[in-house]
């Protein structure tokens, strides 16, 4: 009895304050370049510190509450290393400002990060208006919507104080409407848009995505 004691008590120590069971390594997942490093900082207090000891609940609202992350786990992995599954927000959009800073903003209409180049994505200048979460949302929805080719096309993306939404594509303007039935909305651009380039159409109503209307 008083043998297994002494070797619980020994394996207690051994997890819980033994060195020999530290964190060493933080393993960072799911990002890149910048944001590991700033993930990794975020964690950096744990090195040295027991693994079961380790409030992983702390380090997860830490890293959370970077910008760039849309969702995080955190979890031990014995002998020493603290490992973070960390899920990148993606962006849809880039707003300016009228200082000319950008920062890109995600599906869910978040301004979150600067950005550092605009790569390939729409822009929309502070001036449209659309700086409001309500606004942004709405501009984020339809993007979101929208295949990559499609996204490629839009330009002088804008949302009225409503969430009412316009762009062009080419020559042809679209009137997306607010935010609802964006899917829909997307498959039926998608129908009408060689449709209105044989009619030569310079406008589509498609805010009613059943009932679209060319002009």
């Amino acid at each position: 009895m008083c043998l297994c004691l002494v070797l619980v008590a020994a394996l207690a120590w051994l997890v819980w304050f033994s060195s020999l069971l530290s964190v060493r390594t933080i393993r960072v997942e799911g990002s890149q370049g910048a944001l590991t490093q700033q993930v990794r900082q975020e964690a950096r207090s744990t090195l040295g510190e027991p693994l079961a000891r380790v409030d992983v609940a702390k380090v997860r609202r830490a890293v959370a509450g970077l910008g760039p992350v849309a969702g995080v786990e955190v979890e031990r992995g014995f002998p020493s290393t603290l490992v973070v599954r960390v899920v990148p927000r993606t962006p849809v959009l880039v707003i300016t400002g009228q200082d000319g800073s950008r920062r890109l903003v995600d599906r869910d209409g978040r301004a979150y990060a600067p950005a550092g180049s605009v790569g390939g994505l729409p822009v929309v200048p502070v001036g449209t208006g659309a700086t409001s979460p309500a606004q942004l949302r709405s501009l984020a929805a339809v993007l979101g919507a929208l295949d990559g080719g499609q996204r490629a096309q839009v330009t002088a993306l804008q949302a009225d104080r409503g969430g009412w939404v316009t762009f062009r594509m080419g020559a042809l303007q679209v009137l997306w409407g607010d935010g609802s039935a964006s899917a829909a909305k997307a498959r039926t651009l998608r129908a009408m848009q060689p449709v209105a380039a044989g009619q030569k159409a310079t406008r589509l109503d498609i805010s009613t995505p059943g009932r679209p209307v060319l002009s």
